[in-house]
């Protein structure tokens, strides 16, 4: 039964590996990366990576990421990390060739057909192709051809790889047991927020916070945006006549007089701002995502909104930059007194745990302890290795504690969201081969414990090649 259904959740292996096997991250390396010239950005086994090498790949992912989130990513931009993704797919990308996989037309051809935005009333259109490629992605049809034939080539190594990792029953069981088993605790939480009041907060102390961590206040590239409001009745009418105006280089100003349309301007935008005067905030979500995908100076196409369409125009872009002291130190202040305020709720914390130890020591359970010390017990409902606690949130060192100790044992104290803690595990929940077999939900343990799997494969893999993967000295 177990092979069987370690057969059939191969299937689905090759789809989502992109997604688990962790970012190989080259600390200092990509911003350098993408301005140097003449030179090459690293070595992938052997072979010297160059730097257009790495910023093609880097916008390959990009394209791909637009692709998946459409509308949404911009707001999932800050998340998604396109570097390690670039690197990555090199990798992906150097394996396959040394296994000797190719792609033909054929594939490319019926691939591409597939992708419905693509198609016109279910068949490909090529004239909608070639705007989508220019208009949204800004690439070639060679160019997004190339993309994609590449990532043929990835799916077929990441099966290549799938195929090739083989899993006994023993092992599915061992980290069934560790997945499934469950604890409760107890535990006693110090909050940061008790401590805030009494902290005080000099000048100096904060010029000097600021001077150790500029980059906590780096503010990020600003874009403001020149926007063209229609009217439903506008389009697609006037709204044609309009985009063919600007695009013969007049302003947005010229053009919205011309043709006696509302025009407005943004504040300076960041990629995570949710706000323009005048314009309902689910709209000008769209906008503002819209506007950090287009080039300066260059229109955009129709902005579908609520109840209006927009067409906008990137005026200015202020780069990225570290602010002054004084344009920051209201931030810096409340930075550096939360800060202070975790301190001291660890210090108070691990007091409490000295404390208590002792207590225990004499005779007291952790319980009798903790009242006599005049501070509150909580008790965690039953949970396992990575789940997610009421009140605790996500923090894999508690669980990991929470697993680690015996029965009775006094964790080490824990960073915590707006704290600290210390922990001691009150019940352990085991499960047996019987509820292993009888687990309706096995398959989807099974492709689970593939995806870790091959998270092993990917850190023994590359840890072979590091010594290949050399860094030019000057980039760092």
């Amino acid at each position: 039964m177990l092979s069987s259904i370690r057969k059939r959740s191969k299937l689905i292996m090759a789809g989502i590996i992109i997604l688990i096997i962790p970012a190989f991250v080259l600390w200092g390396v990509t911003s350098a990366i993408k301005t140097r010239s003449g030179n090459y950005a690293a070595k992938v086994f052997g072979k010297k990576i160059s730097v257009l090498d790495y910023n093609n790949s880097f916008k390959a992912c990009q394209i791909k990421a637009i692709m998946l989130w459409g509308e949404d990513y911009n707001k999932n931009a800050q998340f998604i990390d396109l570097e390690s993704e670039a690197w990555r797919r090199i990798i992906f990308l150097e394996e396959a060739i040394k296994k000797g996989l190719t792609v033909t037309n054929d594939e490319l051809i019926n691939h591409l057909k597939r992708y419905p935005f693509f198609q016109h009333q279910g068949s490909f259109d090529k004239q909608r192709y070639y705007y989508i490629l220019a208009r949204v992605f800004a690439v070639t049809p060679e160019q997004f051809e190339k993309i994609e034939k590449e990532n043929l080539l990835i799916a077929k190594i990441q099966t290549h790889i799938a195929d090739g990792i083989l899993i006994s029953d023993n092992e599915l069981f061992e980290e069934y047991k560790i997945q499934k088993t469950q604890v409760k605790a107890n535990y006693v939480f110090i909050n940061a927020l008790d401590f805030v009041g009494s902290v005080k907060v000099e000048k100096n102390n904060a010029i000097e916070f600021f001077n150790n961590y500029k980059a906590l206040f780096r503010i990020e590239e600003q874009r403001k945006v020149e926007i063209i409001k229609l009217q439903k009745e506008d389009v697609p009418g006037k709204s044609d006549l309009i985009i063919e105006d600007l695009l013969d280089n007049k302003t947005m100003l010229e053009t919205a007089k011309k043709f006696n349309v509302e025009v407005l301007e943004s504040e300076l935008l960041l990629r995570t701002s949710k706000n323009i005067k005048d314009i309902p905030e689910k709209d000008a979500i769209s906008i503002i995502g819209q506007a950090f995908r287009q080039k300066f100076g260059e229109s955009s196409d129709i902005i579908e909104g609520e109840n209006n369409f927009y067409i906008i125009k990137v005026n200015d872009i202020k780069e990225p930059y570290i602010p002054e002291f004084d344009q920051v130190s209201e931030q810096v202040e409340t930075a550096l007194k939360t800060q202070l305020s975790l301190d001291l709720a660890k210090t108070a914390a691990e007091n409490f745990r000295e404390k208590a130890l002792a207590l225990i020591k004499d005779g007291d359970s952790f319980e009798q302890a903790i009242s006599k010390l005049g501070i509150q017990v909580k008790t965690t409902e039953a949970f396992n290795l990575t789940s997610f606690i009421k009140d605790i949130g996500s923090n894999p060192l508690f669980n990991k504690s929470a697993f680690s100790l015996k029965i009775g044992e006094i964790s080490e104290v824990i960073p915590a969201q707006q704290g600290s803690l210390f922990l001691t595990p009150i019940e352990r929940i085991e499960v047996t081969k019987d509820d292993f077999l009888k687990d309706e939900k096995l398959n989807e343990f099974n492709l689970f414990f593939d995806s870790q799997k091959l998270k092993e494969w990917d850190n023994n893999h590359l840890h072979l090649h590091k010594t290949t993967f050399t860094l030019i000295r000057t980039l760092l």
